[in-house]
């Protein structure tokens, strides 16, 4: 299993319920294992297997809830 551990950038995180919001919906992406972010500093950290999904699914997770991911 190939456990990959990614930071994004994500602008529109204003509170503890955005992060929560957040990561909830990563950690129902099949392959992730562990989702958090962090509103203040703007990051989201993400640990998920890539055999399994992809850095383009969980941007476009973040995205489908309204959140722009950074490049």
């Amino acid at each position: 299993m190939a456990i990959t551990d990614e930071t994004f950038s994500v602008d529109g995180m204003s509170c503890a319920s955005c992060e929560n919001r957040i990561a909830r919906r990563l950690e129902a992406v099949p392959g992730v294992s562990r989702a958090s972010a962090d509103h203040k500093l703007g990051r989201v950290r993400v640990l998920y297997n890539k055999e399994v999904t992809s850095n383009s699914a969980l941007r476009a997770a973040i995205e489908g809830l309204g959140y722009e991911v950074a490049p």
